[in-house]
């Protein structure tokens, strides 16, 4: 399953992704990516819940509370700054991103 973070559920680049998620027939949980970076349960009886978590918007991700940050961040186990992607798809560093 796929934990899918988005603006809104309205927003386009997010219905593009679960349009992407689901003709490949992924099932995902789509949330609402709010400001203080709640995030839902990431395991179920001790086993992890998602395959993949994907922010439509790396702000959120990067300006999400450090508690938050931290257990998702031990939850990957891929090296997050290899996997994001710019708007035209360029890769992008964590440290290249600004928070203001």
């Amino acid at each position: 399953m796929v934990l899918l973070f988005v603006e809104s559920q309205y927003s386009q680049l997010g219905q593009d992704i679960i349009a992407i998620l689901e003709s490949s027939r992924f099932q995902y949980h789509m949330v609402i990516a709010s400001g203080k970076g709640d995030i839902p349960p990431l395991a179920d009886n001790g086993k992890g819940k998602y395959i993949l978590v994907v922010y439509e918007n790396i702000l959120k991700y990067t300006s999400m509370d450090s508690w938050n940050r931290e257990l998702l961040e031990k939850y990957i186990l891929v090296d997050i700054d290899d996997i994001f992607v710019g708007k035209e798809g360029t890769r992008m560093n964590v440290k290249d991103v600004k928070v203001s």
